[in-house]
């Protein structure tokens, strides 16, 4: 499924669409260094863009979804870190055996951390607040837990200056890139970039009708939240 593109390939199709392509004094005015900046960035608007359209994140590219290593909770304790690299939490898992069987976690309102609601609940509950994750109620024993999370993009370089850091894309999606790059090119040079607007537009319209449901074998279904936790995470239970 891998598309892979260079930074020297990124950059050459960003020039040819802003018919920057030869050497009449363009590289000095718009560097390597510059479209490489502009590169990183749009990549970013792209895995934003995906983060936020996509109905299913599990089966849609440039997300990299991944999930932390097992960890587990200690009494009075309701704050634990997350990862550094943390862009968005996608799901939470807690198992009372180990990490042998797992089952969802659900989310509270921040707003609610104290209310009787939230610590009658039936198990434990989580809430993302800055760069740790709270759960409720406050735990008073070892419970495991792990999250799911999209994690935050590491920019490209170009140590070996000939631009061979890739990225891998799909299905060309790179045009996204490219045209990004391409107006950021002639916006530098001030020079109309209309043009090449309305194929980002085009270009994005075709990338969110792409990402909304890959899997086209089964049909998009509403999660079941209620009733998925046993009874042996009720609060009572914690060991």
């Amino acid at each position: 499924m891998a598309w892979t593109r260079t930074v020297a390939q990124l950059r050459a199709d960003a020039r040819a669409r802003a018919d920057m392509e030869t050497d009449d004094g363009e590289d000095e005015f718009v560097t390597d260094s510059m479209i490489l900046t502009w590169i990183n960035l749009a990549i970013t608007e792209l895995i934003e863009t995906i983060v936020a359209e996509a109905e299913d994140l599990t089966g849609t590219p440039g997300t990299g979804i991944t999930v932390s290593a097992t960890a587990s909770t200690s009494a009075d304790v309701d704050l634990y870190d997350l990862a550094t690299d943390v862009f968005k939490l996608v799901g939470v898992d807690i198992s009372n055996d180990g990490g042998t069987n797992w089952v969802n976690c659900e989310r509270f309102p921040f707003a609610e951390r104290n209310s009787d609601r939230v610590y009658r609940s039936r198990g434990m509950r989580y809430a993302l607040v800055g760069d740790q994750i709270m759960f409720r109620p406050v735990p008073t024993g070892a419970v495991s837990f792990r999250y799911w999370y999209i994690p935050t993009f590491v920019p490209l370089t170009d140590v070996d200056g000939e631009g061979s850091a890739s990225f891998d894309f799909i299905h060309g999606w790179d045009d996204w890139v490219a045209c990004r790059v391409a107006i950021r090119c002639l916006q530098k040079q001030e020079d109309d970039t209309l043009g090449l607007e309305r194929d980002l537009s085009q270009i994005r319209q075709r990338i969110l009708a792409g990402c909304k449901v890959r899997d086209q074998g089964e049909p998009t279904t509403w999660a079941d939240t209620r009733g998925m936790l046993p009874r042996s995470f009720d609060d009572e239970d914690w060991t």
